[in-house]
């Protein structure tokens, strides 16, 4: 039998005892397991399949293999919601066939929903009762986070006006009740439109970028910062700071020291945040940085970027110097994205070893896979079609 290998899953460390209880669709024969130390174990890559938009959404399912390739697995997808664009893995939650949980977030539209996946010994989905729950409108992230003997799961949403500017965003809060279904937990209100969401690896701490306002003409720049107790969203003091100019996506360094978020209104910076031991945040600068996708290695020692020109994309390398400094190592060539496509997606992914990265690519239903030397740098080994169309979010597991 395969083990649960407590593991980092791009930015978020996960560590969850199971409850216990029973699920009418889990054969009776199979238990749950933690991994010993040692443990030998294999990764799982799932990518999320836009579609067009109506009922053919899907998420594609590969092995690692030993040479870093992707090996569809013997059911290479399975169906999802409506127009699905992320995806969060449960890696420390093992289902009774054996591997974690994983959610897919359906939307964005006016009824987005989550599908809750199990996953088998050999790392093929199946979906378990309720197959989805209800997300709100206009969900744009979804996140996972530990806590002491339980996992939690956040959807952010970023409703909008008639005059095209938005309402204040919210963030759905989820438990994951007995063997994996999520159970609403309220929701929190957020600044005008949120655009991405992080939590620290310890789970303690969350942060919503933000870039809106009632009038389209004049958002407002933002991280909203929150305290998580239980698992409950609470607004830190002060509840925001201004950063960047237009804030989209945040990602976390593993040491949980660092805030890095991009900007729209320049695409190629970052604007920085140091975490203070009280979890608020204190700007520390802007670093040069194309991207519209972004992960570190396990290590927090690299991180890489992937930018797009003309719908070309490129991803660079980056070395994490003191202060959160970043440094430019290399660039190496990606496939293509949908040129002017507001599903567009971008998307890369680290395996836990910190060994190979995964870059999807909307524009020919592809996966860039590349080696990642002791300097850091990537080395291209090949594509791999991802089976579906238009793919937008890559998340890998390991049991």
């Amino acid at each position: 039998m395969k083990f649960v290998k407590y593991l980092l899953v791009v930015l978020i460390s996960t560590c969850l005892i199971a409850c216990g209880g029973s699920d009418s669709n889990v054969p009776s024969s199979f238990t749950k397991s933690v991994t010993p130390p040692g443990t030998a174990t294999t990764s799982y890559v799932y990518v999320v399949n836009y579609g067009d938009g109506r009922n053919n959404g899907s998420v594609s399912m590969f092995s690692i293999g030993s040479n870093g390739m992707l090996i569809p697995l013997s059911t290479p997808t399975i169906a999802t919601g409506i127009s699905p664009t992320a995806i969060v893995t449960n890696p420390a939650g093992p289902s009774f066939l054996g591997g974690p949980y994983v959610y897919v977030l359906n939307g964005p539209n006016l009824a987005a929903s989550i599908s809750q996946y199990g996953t088998d010994s050999n790392g093929v989905l199946y979906p378990f009762g309720p197959p989805t729950v209800t997300a709100g409108n206009y969900a744009v992230g979804i996140v996972g986070a530990p806590a002491p003997n339980n996992y939690y799961v956040y959807v952010i949403n970023a409703p909008q006006n008639s005059q095209g500017g938005y309402n204040q965003g919210t963030v759905r809060q989820y438990g994951v009740a007995n063997f994996g279904p999520l159970t609403p937990q309220g929701t929190v209100l957020t600044g005008f439109g949120p655009q991405g969401i992080a939590i620290n690896p310890a789970g303690t701490y969350g942060y919503v970028p933000t870039c809106g306002n009632t009038n389209p003409e004049s958002n407002i720049s933002t991280v909203n910062q929150f305290a998580i107790i239980n698992g409950v969203f609470t607004s830190l003091s002060p509840d925001s700071v201004t950063l960047g100019d237009c804030p989209r996506k945040i990602v976390i360094n593993p040491a949980g020291t660092y805030v890095y978020v991009s900007n729209g209104g320049n695409k190629c910076t970052l604007s920085v945040a140091a975490i203070g031991s009280n979890g608020t945040l204190s700007p520390a600068g802007n670093v040069d940085v194309c991207q519209a996708a972004m992960a570190f290695n396990p290590a927090g020692t690299y991180l890489y970027a992937v930018s797009y020109t003309n719908g070309v994309g490129i991803v660079s390398t980056y070395a994490v110097g003191p202060g959160a400094a970043l440094t430019l190592l290399g660039t190496v060539a990606a496939g293509p994205t949908i040129v002017g496509s507001n599903t567009g997606g971008a998307s890369i992914a680290i395996d836990p070893t910190g060994s190979y990265a995964y870059v999807i690519n909307s524009g020919n239903n592809t996966v860039s896979m590349y080696a990642i030397g002791g300097n850091g740098l990537l080395t291209p080994i090949g594509t791999v079609a991802t089976g579906g169309t238009n793919p937008q979010a890559i998340a890998i597991a390991s049991f």
